[in-house]
């Protein structure tokens, strides 16, 4: 490493430990988390009690999972959407529409500051992926897209410096409808859920007034109770075809004592039986037509079809059936389940974890700017379309400053690059347009300190700065 490359070293973390000396919270922390005390460390555990596995469902237990929704109560709907996972079928319609959100392009955009502690800058790791697992935030996605509504807490565990974010079970959930609040049935009693509180997240894509509602729980539920039972009916008829019926004929002369030994003798058929027959007797199999089955398959394909149209809204992605030639247009319509997805978990994230987080871990100062998190969930780019259009667009671009020109009328060049989605180097808030991050930090001091501050600041950065660069010259010389 250079001197320079030293120095420059220095006086960052420098600068870093003086700007947290200075910058104290000079603002009030937002009003959720003001009125949250700060959570007691805990080990890892799960805060949802003890679930009853339901092994077997009917269809009468989809209309009391409704009643009781409609009441506030989201037990049986929670268990039911734990139960949808068992499918095969299902576990990957999920892992396509939900885990397929998390694994799209994701960034954050807002304050400098806070956006390089959650994303990292050069090479270096941020923050983003311990505070907010992508396993525990596709399950909370899953969760509202299921349910209509999900859950999660933050925990922050002995020896870890931040918290993290931790889906919990949405059957323990009840809507307090006369009281207008969520609560959570836990195993250490029932805890008021507040959002954006530093404590809780609740997500909440199928709406604020009944959310369980716009979830796809009862149409998903029906056709998996339909599907299980129909696999049990195909599995004892394969049984039953596995052992067919036994025939014991007998001749038309014999005794009631000859039959009956005869019947005995057949009863007992059993591995590598022989039968010695006098003319007369003989030993015959009664089967099916073998096409019984037929209306078992009905049932469980159908059923694999409203999966599909349930969680994806379409089957030719999924099947390549008829209109596969086409399946751009379907894909579209997977990536559009996808994208409100990601809105829906966008705003959740951005309103109720980043903000509490910021101001406990960064202070109040990088709240000036509110930093959001957003994910691309643009189906794959063909780079040669991107490169033609990008062409195209300056070309287009030239034109219009020619001719604009003429008229005096300025182009928002910053507009169009955003719009094209064309990378401005040092452009970290996402405007299209290079950030001056000492500017933005003078801007901060100047309206929480005044004037005088912002100048006290300033001035402090630089002393430290200078006394580490000489603290670096004073080590290597002695070296």
């Amino acid at each position: 490493m250079s001197l320079r490359a030293r120095i420059r070293r220095a006086a960052g973390e420098a600068a870093r430990q003086a700007a947290e000396l200075l910058l104290e919270p000079a603002t009030p922390a937002p009003a959720s988390v003001a009125e949250e005390p700060r959570r007691k460390k805990r080990r890892s555990r799960n805060l949802a009690p003890l679930s009853r596995t339901v092994v077997e469902w009917y269809q009468a237990d989809l209309a009391y999972a409704s009643q009781l929704a409609d009441n506030g109560n989201l037990i049986e709907v929670g268990r039911l959407r734990g139960a949808l996972t068992r499918d095969a079928v299902v576990r990957g319609l999920v892992d396509t529409r939900f885990g397929g959100l998390v694994r799209q392009p994701r960034r954050c955009v807002g304050h400098p500051e806070v956006v390089r502690w959650l994303d990292g800058e050069q090479g270096r790791p941020g923050v983003w992926n311990h505070i907010y697992p992508p396993a525990e935030l596709a399950q909370l996605d899953a969760d509202g897209g299921i349910c209509g509504v999900g859950v999660g807490e933050f925990v922050q565990e002995d020896g870890m410096g931040l918290p993290q974010l931790r889906r919990l079970d949405p059957q323990w959930l009840v809507y307090r409808r006369d009281e207008d609040r969520w609560q959570y049935r836990s195993s250490a009693g029932l805890l008021d859920v507040e959002p954006g509180n530093g404590r809780w997240v609740l997500h909440r894509p199928g709406g604020v007034n009944e959310p369980w509602k716009e979830g796809i729980w009862y149409s998903a539920g029906r056709a998996f109770i339909a599907k299980e039972h129909a696999i049990n009916y195909r599995e004892n008829y394969a049984g039953k075809l596995a052992h067919p019926a036994r025939v014991a004929v007998s001749p038309q002369g014999a005794s009631e004592d000859q039959s009956q030994s005869w019947f005995q003798s057949v009863m007992a058929w059993g591995v590598n039986t022989v039968f010695g027959m006098k003319t007369g007797y003989d030993v015959k199999l009664l089967e099916s037509n073998g096409r019984g089955h037929e209306v078992f398959h009905a049932i469980i394909e159908h059923s694999n079809l409203e999966f599909m149209i349930a969680f994806v809204g379409q089957i030719v992605t999924q099947t390549g059936g008829v209109g596969f030639s086409n399946s751009d247009t379907f894909e579209t319509m997977l990536y559009n389940r996808i994208e409100s997805d990601g809105i829906a978990l966008a705003d959740t994230i951005s309103t109720q974890g980043i903000e509490p987080v910021v101001w406990r871990y960064l202070g109040a100062s990088c709240l000036s700017t509110p930093t959001r998190v957003e994910w691309d969930t643009r189906p794959p780019a063909d780079m040669a379309a991107v490169a033609e259009t990008l062409t195209k667009a300056a070309g287009a671009i030239k034109a219009l400053r020619e001719v604009m020109a003429v008229d005096g009328i300025p182009l928002d060049m910053r507009q169009l690059l955003s719009d094209f989605g064309v990378p401005v180097r040092g452009d970290v808030d996402g405007d299209a347009q290079p950030d001056d991050v000492a500017a933005r930090i003078l801007e901060t001091w100047k309206r929480d300190y005044g004037a005088t501050g912002a100048l006290v600041a300033a001035r402090a950065l630089v002393s430290l700065a200078e006394r580490a660069a000489n603290d670096v010259e004073a080590s290597l010389a002695a070296a």
